[in-house]
Protein backbone atom coordinates (compact mmCIF):
# COMPACT_ATOMS: atom_id res chain seq x y z
CA UNK A 1 0.00 0.00 0.00
CA UNK A 2 1.44 3.33 -0.99
CA UNK A 3 2.17 5.82 1.75
CA UNK A 4 -0.26 8.71 1.96
CA UNK A 5 1.13 12.20 1.80
CA UNK A 6 0.45 14.47 4.77
CA UNK A 7 -1.86 16.60 2.64
CA UNK A 8 -3.88 13.57 1.44
CA UNK A 9 -4.20 12.25 4.98
CA UNK A 10 -5.47 15.58 6.31
CA UNK A 11 -7.91 15.88 3.44
CA UNK A 12 -9.38 12.44 4.13
CA UNK A 13 -9.64 13.13 7.84
CA UNK A 14 -11.42 16.39 7.07
CA UNK A 15 -13.92 14.57 4.86
CA UNK A 16 -14.56 12.03 7.62
CA UNK A 17 -15.10 14.87 10.08
CA UNK A 18 -17.62 16.60 7.83
CA UNK A 19 -19.46 13.35 7.33
CA UNK A 20 -19.59 12.63 11.03
CA UNK A 21 -20.80 16.15 11.84
CA UNK A 22 -23.45 15.96 9.16
CA UNK A 23 -24.66 12.61 10.42
CA UNK A 24 -24.70 13.92 13.99
CA UNK A 25 -26.82 16.91 13.04
CA UNK A 26 -29.26 14.69 11.17
CA UNK A 27 -29.65 12.41 14.20
CA UNK A 28 -30.09 15.36 16.55
CA UNK A 29 -32.69 16.94 14.28
CA UNK A 30 -34.61 13.68 14.12
CA UNK A 31 -34.62 13.19 17.89
CA UNK A 32 -35.20 16.79 18.98
CA UNK A 33 -38.53 18.63 18.98
CA UNK A 34 -38.96 21.56 16.63
CA UNK A 35 -38.85 24.57 18.94
CA UNK A 36 -38.81 27.44 16.45
CA UNK A 37 -42.19 26.79 14.85
CA UNK A 38 -43.95 29.31 12.58
CA UNK A 39 -46.16 30.19 15.55
CA UNK A 40 -43.09 30.80 17.72
CA UNK A 41 -41.49 33.01 15.08
CA UNK A 42 -44.70 35.00 14.75
CA UNK A 43 -44.87 35.47 18.53
CA UNK A 44 -41.26 36.65 18.65
CA UNK A 45 -41.81 39.21 15.89
CA UNK A 46 -44.98 40.45 17.58
CA UNK A 47 -43.09 40.80 20.86
CA UNK A 48 -40.30 42.78 19.22
CA UNK A 49 -42.79 45.11 17.55
CA UNK A 50 -44.53 45.68 20.88
CA UNK A 51 -41.20 46.31 22.59
CA UNK A 52 -40.19 48.87 19.97
CA UNK A 53 -43.51 50.66 20.43
CA UNK A 54 -42.85 50.99 24.18
CA UNK A 55 -39.50 52.72 23.78
CA UNK A 56 -39.39 56.33 24.94
CA UNK A 57 -37.83 59.02 22.71
CA UNK A 58 -34.73 59.10 24.92
CA UNK A 59 -34.18 55.36 24.38
CA UNK A 60 -35.42 54.13 27.76
CA UNK A 61 -38.37 51.90 28.64
CA UNK A 62 -40.91 51.55 31.43
CA UNK A 63 -44.24 53.13 32.30
CA UNK A 64 -44.42 52.26 36.00
CA UNK A 65 -42.69 54.90 38.12
CA UNK A 66 -40.53 52.38 39.95
CA UNK A 67 -39.05 50.98 36.73
CA UNK A 68 -39.31 53.92 34.36
CA UNK A 69 -35.94 54.56 32.81
CA UNK A 70 -34.40 51.47 34.46
CA UNK A 71 -31.05 50.81 32.78
CA UNK A 72 -31.38 47.05 33.24
CA UNK A 73 -34.67 46.96 31.36
CA UNK A 74 -33.15 49.07 28.60
CA UNK A 75 -30.21 46.68 28.38
CA UNK A 76 -32.45 43.60 28.16
CA UNK A 77 -34.61 45.24 25.50
CA UNK A 78 -31.50 46.15 23.55
CA UNK A 79 -30.30 42.53 23.70
CA UNK A 80 -33.67 41.39 22.33
CA UNK A 81 -33.29 43.75 19.37
CA UNK A 82 -29.75 42.54 18.74
CA UNK A 83 -30.88 38.90 18.84
CA UNK A 84 -33.30 39.65 15.98
CA UNK A 85 -30.35 40.51 13.75
CA UNK A 86 -30.53 44.29 14.03
CA UNK A 87 -27.37 46.24 14.83
CA UNK A 88 -26.81 49.92 15.72
CA UNK A 89 -28.38 51.94 12.92
CA UNK A 90 -29.00 48.89 10.74
CA UNK A 91 -31.89 46.49 10.38
CA UNK A 92 -35.53 46.68 11.31
CA UNK A 93 -34.75 47.77 14.89
CA UNK A 94 -31.43 49.47 14.21
CA UNK A 95 -32.68 52.89 15.30
CA UNK A 96 -34.10 51.40 18.52
CA UNK A 97 -30.71 49.81 19.27
CA UNK A 98 -28.96 53.14 18.72
CA UNK A 99 -31.37 54.92 21.07
CA UNK A 100 -30.72 52.33 23.80
CA UNK A 101 -26.99 52.95 23.41
CA UNK A 102 -27.52 56.71 23.62
CA UNK A 103 -29.61 56.37 26.76
CA UNK A 104 -27.21 54.05 28.59
CA UNK A 105 -24.23 56.23 27.73
CA UNK A 106 -26.11 59.21 29.17
CA UNK A 107 -26.61 57.22 32.39
CA UNK A 108 -22.92 56.36 32.72
CA UNK A 109 -21.34 58.13 35.70
CA UNK A 110 -17.69 59.25 35.66
CA UNK A 111 -16.91 56.20 37.82
CA UNK A 112 -18.32 53.90 35.13
CA UNK A 113 -21.41 53.02 37.15
CA UNK A 114 -24.51 52.90 34.92
CA UNK A 115 -27.64 53.98 36.76
CA UNK A 116 -30.69 55.99 35.83
CA UNK A 117 -31.34 59.37 37.53
CA UNK A 118 -33.34 59.15 40.77
CA UNK A 119 -33.21 55.36 40.69
CA UNK A 120 -35.46 53.40 43.05
CA UNK A 121 -33.95 50.00 42.25
CA UNK A 122 -33.34 47.72 45.24
CA UNK A 123 -30.41 45.98 43.52
CA UNK A 124 -28.80 48.56 41.23
CA UNK A 125 -25.92 46.25 40.27
CA UNK A 126 -28.37 44.02 38.39
CA UNK A 127 -29.33 46.92 36.17
CA UNK A 128 -25.69 47.92 35.79
CA UNK A 129 -24.83 44.34 34.78
CA UNK A 130 -27.54 44.03 32.13
CA UNK A 131 -26.72 47.47 30.74
CA UNK A 132 -23.03 46.61 30.56
CA UNK A 133 -23.77 43.28 28.85
CA UNK A 134 -25.78 45.00 26.15
CA UNK A 135 -23.19 47.72 25.57
CA UNK A 136 -20.42 45.11 25.38
CA UNK A 137 -22.42 43.19 22.76
CA UNK A 138 -23.03 46.37 20.76
CA UNK A 139 -19.39 47.44 21.03
CA UNK A 140 -18.27 45.20 18.18
CA UNK A 141 -21.08 46.46 15.94
CA UNK A 142 -20.71 50.20 16.51
CA UNK A 143 -18.17 52.75 15.32
CA UNK A 144 -18.78 55.12 18.22
CA UNK A 145 -15.50 55.92 19.94
CA UNK A 146 -17.00 56.75 23.33
CA UNK A 147 -18.70 53.36 23.61
CA UNK A 148 -15.43 51.52 24.19
CA UNK A 149 -14.51 53.83 27.07
CA UNK A 150 -17.96 53.50 28.64
CA UNK A 151 -17.78 49.70 28.52
CA UNK A 152 -14.27 49.59 29.98
CA UNK A 153 -15.23 51.85 32.88
CA UNK A 154 -18.48 49.91 33.46
CA UNK A 155 -16.63 46.59 33.69
CA UNK A 156 -14.05 48.12 36.02
CA UNK A 157 -16.83 49.50 38.23
CA UNK A 158 -18.40 46.05 38.42
CA UNK A 159 -15.08 44.46 39.34
CA UNK A 160 -14.56 46.98 42.13
CA UNK A 161 -18.04 46.25 43.49
CA UNK A 162 -17.81 42.46 43.32
CA UNK A 163 -14.12 41.70 43.69
CA UNK A 164 -11.52 41.68 46.39
CA UNK A 165 -10.48 45.35 45.96
CA UNK A 166 -13.89 46.46 47.23
CA UNK A 167 -13.78 43.97 50.12
CA UNK A 168 -10.35 45.25 51.09
CA UNK A 169 -11.59 48.83 51.08
CA UNK A 170 -14.53 47.96 53.33
CA UNK A 171 -12.31 45.91 55.65
CA UNK A 172 -10.02 48.91 56.09
CA UNK A 173 -13.00 51.08 57.00
CA UNK A 174 -12.65 53.17 53.86
CA UNK A 175 -14.93 53.79 50.91
CA UNK A 176 -15.58 56.20 48.10
CA UNK A 177 -15.28 59.68 49.64
CA UNK A 178 -14.92 57.93 52.99
CA UNK A 179 -18.49 56.61 52.76
CA UNK A 180 -19.33 52.90 52.74
CA UNK A 181 -22.41 51.74 50.82
CA UNK A 182 -23.67 50.73 47.39
CA UNK A 183 -27.38 51.55 47.37
CA UNK A 184 -28.78 53.21 44.27
CA UNK A 185 -29.40 56.43 46.19
CA UNK A 186 -25.82 56.52 47.43
CA UNK A 187 -24.43 55.77 43.99
CA UNK A 188 -26.46 58.66 42.64
CA UNK A 189 -25.02 60.87 45.38
CA UNK A 190 -21.49 59.76 44.49
CA UNK A 191 -22.17 60.68 40.87
CA UNK A 192 -23.36 64.16 41.89
CA UNK A 193 -20.29 64.65 44.08
CA UNK A 194 -17.95 63.75 41.22
CA UNK A 195 -19.74 66.10 38.84
CA UNK A 196 -19.33 69.11 41.13
CA UNK A 197 -16.05 68.16 42.83
CA UNK A 198 -13.99 70.56 40.72
CA UNK A 199 -16.52 73.38 40.93
CA UNK A 200 -15.27 76.31 43.06
CA UNK A 201 -18.46 76.72 45.04
CA UNK A 202 -20.16 75.45 48.19
CA UNK A 203 -22.40 72.43 47.70
CA UNK A 204 -25.00 71.28 50.22
CA UNK A 205 -26.08 67.65 50.16
CA UNK A 206 -29.08 67.05 52.36
CA UNK A 207 -31.36 64.14 53.16
CA UNK A 208 -31.97 61.51 55.79
CA UNK A 209 -28.86 60.28 57.57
Amino acid sequence: MSELSRRDALARLALLGVGACGWGRACQAADSPVLLTPETKSAIQAGLRWLADQQHPNGSFGSVARYQGNVGIAGLAGLAFLSSGSTPGRGLYGSAVSRVIDYLISCSAPTGYIIEPNSEADSPMYGHGFATTFLAEALGMSERDELSQVVRKAVKSYELDQGSPRKAIITQGLGRFGIIGNSSQLMHTFSLIEKVADTPTTVLINGES
